[in-house]
């Protein structure tokens, strides 16, 4: 029975910690947007049309969707959060950046 008020201040110190993480994450995703409002595409263009129009400038550089995947802002805005890739023609690839699309 010594142990009882001990596990619920773990679970409650736990619990805590569980929702700082989780806002944490929601402010990290609100600033990398706010760094890259530039590259937010609204809902009517695709990321292969930005691709596209991207690769038709350039002969020896591809770029390319590494992976995607859905975040939410503080706000409850939804977009798609796609990193991207530049390949050069010898295969050297350059640092993933990442392309924001408003859902």
């Amino acid at each position: 029975m010594k142990n009882k008020p001990f596990k619920l201040v773990l679970i409650l110190f736990l619990f805590l910690v569980s929702i700082l993480l989780y806002n944490h994450f929601k402010v990290e995703v609100d600033e990398e947007i706010s760094k890259t409002e530039s590259v937010i595409l609204e809902k009517e263009k695709t990321i292969k049309e930005y691709v596209d129009n991207a690769n038709k400038d350039v002969k020896d550089q591809k770029l390319k969707v590494v992976s995607y995947k859905k975040v939410k802002d503080t706000n409850g805005v939804l977009y798609t959060r796609y990193d991207m890739q530049i390949e050069n023609a010898s295969g050297t690839k350059s640092k993933i950046f990442c392309i924001y699309k408003k859902e």
